[in-house]
């Protein structure tokens, strides 16, 4: 009997997804709606529910929203924006 993780790791779901930028991508254009982390530990890590993810790569199939390239670059940035800013606060300490 093959049981599958309900949870998941950011690297186990680089894997899921298919590979570390559609992960990205996803998170950049859908992490403030639906794609959010489960838990989020001090050092930053976090865990996905396997289903939200699962949920979140049906939903930009449907729309298609990866192949509108520039809105994906437009995403991106803001989320590099975001995660420079987080790593500034914690280095600043």
């Amino acid at each position: 009997m093959n049981i599958e993780k309900a949870v998941l790791s950011t690297k186990e779901c680089h894997t899921y997804c298919g590979s570390e930028t559609i992960f990205e991508e996803l998170e950049a254009i859908y992490g403030h709606r639906i794609l959010r982390p489960l838990r989020t530990l001090p050092n930053h890590s976090r865990t996905w529910a396997r289903h939200v993810v699962a949920a979140t790569i049906t939903l930009a199939q449907s729309e298609g929203i990866l192949n509108d390239r520039p809105k994906v670059e437009i995403a991106l940035e803001k989320l590099r924006s975001r995660r420079r800013a987080i790593k500034a606060q914690v280095t600043s300490f």
